[in-house]
């Protein structure tokens, strides 16, 4: 089952969403990124990330079941081409939801440092790389700065970026 697939089912299929979180699908996509499987960890991430982005509402969720934790340690492990897909994942579930980014803001978590220490690691790491995976390292790095942005912003001007969002109109009309 390719990406779309997996995040077609729970976009365009009415009640599917539903169905997946009281069949504990979430759970299902964590233990999928415990896997030493490469191939499943990035599918997971892109799931989470669609999950998010387009079901903001399984962010609290995620908080509550340790997602953050996950995430953060698998940046912990070796690196791998997989860390841009956790990046994004993290991005897209502590963009515009507070508790997330509480999380990553523990210190335990030492994320800030992790995510600064990863951008000056990949800084140079340019050099007789092929096009692809130049491409890999650009993208984590371009992560890597987002989330730090992101955990950057005052929680009162997030709130009023959000705010300020739900009332712009919608141009997918």
């Amino acid at each position: 089952m390719n990406e779309y697939n997996q995040t077609g089912l729970t976009r365009d299929v009415p009640n599917s969403l539903k169905v997946f979180l009281e069949n504990d699908g979430l759970s299902v996509i964590m233990r999928a990124m415990q896997t030493d499987v490469q191939k499943l960890k990035i599918k997971a991430c892109f799931m989470l990330s669609a999950l998010c982005t387009d079901n903001p509402e399984v962010k609290d969720i995620l908080c509550k079941i340790g997602m953050v934790d996950q995430l953060v340690g698998h940046l912990n492990e070796e690196h791998g081409n997989y860390h841009e897909h956790i990046m994004s994942a993290l991005l897209s579930l502590i963009h515009d939801h507070i508790p997330a980014k509480n999380e990553c803001q523990r210190s335990e978590l030492n994320l800030r440092e992790l995510l600064t220490n990863r951008i000056k690691d990949l800084q140079g790491k340019d050099e007789f790389r092929g096009a692809e995976v130049l491409l890999l390292i650009w993208e984590e790095r371009e992560y890597a700065t987002e989330i730090l942005k992101v955990l950057s912003i005052p929680h009162e001007d997030q709130e009023n970026v959000a705010r300020t969002q739900m009332l712009l109109p919608s141009h997918a009309e």
